[in-house]
């Protein structure tokens, strides 16, 4: 990870598998944990730390994952870009007026990622400004991820996730569809593949965890990305992270 190109690291196919890798080595050892839960493909990684998933079975769909939205990035040329300054509401009706435009993951109050074609998620840019955006900032992606673009991948992960073994979470997972705990693996299979058209509501999750009783967060993975925005979403609550460098 630290010495290949960085193109070639930023290829889905690529990016998928060695993130799932740190975020599983860095998670080993939290035997004290009482909850899990990930952002978008974090979320594999949280059922491995719950038991869902063995690590095994865990590469394997991340794999197919990765292969199934990199070909539906190609046949649509997607693209994503982070929402500064604009609350979700106020995204949501400009993207509602666009097309081939959607909200993708909801990481702050003001944080708002959209997806859809590349030169459609350009376009945006002006509308949202004018809305009142501080910044658009595209996203180092091959690929619109948690929107309509990947119903093609969503429907041959499907497919994949009958063929995989998955248990009773050993604590609750909290999932990105949802905002909410599943224990029941049937359903799981549903939300993995759900979350590949779906967009992440993580503030809702953050909100559901302390809801839950957690005052106690632990990011580990090759950034800290997720650390600040709970930090900025929940002053209060202790957070720590568990990087690579």
């Amino acid at each position: 990870m630290n010495t290949g190109p960085a193109e070639d690291l930023d290829q889905t196919e690529n990016a998928q598998r060695a993130v799932l890798a740190v975020d599983c080595a860095q998670a080993r050892g939290l035997s004290h944990a009482s909850l899990a839960m990930g952002h978008s493909l974090g979320e594999y990684a949280a059922l491995v730390a719950a038991g869902v998933l063995s690590y095994a079975a865990a590469c394997e769909l991340v794999a197919v994952r990765a292969r199934c939205m990199a070909e539906a990035g190609r046949l649509a040329d997607g693209g994503m870009a982070a929402v500064l300054g604009l609350g979700l509401s106020a995204v949501e009706a400009v993207v509602a007026g666009l097309e081939d435009v959607y909200v993708a993951n909801v990481n702050g109050d003001n944080q708002i990622v959209i997806a859809g074609r590349k030169a459609a998620v350009q376009a945006a840019e002006a509308p949202l400004k004018e809305a009142g955006a501080k910044r658009c900032v595209a996203l180092k992606v091959s690929v619109a991820s948690h929107c309509p673009l990947m119903e093609p991948a969503r429907l041959k992960l499907a497919e994949q996730l009958q063929t995989v073994a998955l248990h009773e979470p050993r604590m609750p997972v909290i999932f990105n569809v949802t905002a909410d705990t599943e224990d029941r693996p049937e359903a799981i299979r549903e939300l993995l593949s759900a979350q590949l058209v779906s967009p992440v509501r993580w503030t809702a999750s953050v909100a559901k965890a302390i809801e839950l009783g957690i005052d106690s967060f632990i990011e580990c993975g090759p950034q800290s990305v997720l650390s600040a925005l709970i930090r900025r979403q929940a002053p209060t609550v202790q957070v720590e992270t568990r990087t690579v460098k």
